[in-house]
């Protein structure tokens, strides 16, 4: 259902950041953004939690937001 929001919400970030056509980087965070809330329903006991990271993510980035070096991805830096 939100999936259809999409293509919307990242021609939005791009107006609000002044683009007359949305990034990579607006396209990708509108993906993300639109994946949530059937994140929330699957995890419905946890909710908030699942909230409440996901937003820290989308405000500091992944490394901000509490991932430790050593973890799976860093080879790849």
């Amino acid at each position: 259902m939100w999936a259809r929001h999409e293509a919307a919400l990242a021609a939005e970030l791009a107006r609000d950041a002044g683009r007359d056509e949305p990034s990579p980087a607006d396209r990708v965070l509108a993906h993300v953004v639109v994946g949530i809330p059937p994140l929330l329903r699957e995890q419905a006991g946890r909710a908030r939690e699942h909230l409440d990271a996901a937003f820290a993510l989308i405000r500091h980035g992944y490394d901000a937001a509490g991932r430790r070096r050593g973890s799976v991805g860093d080879a790849a830096r």
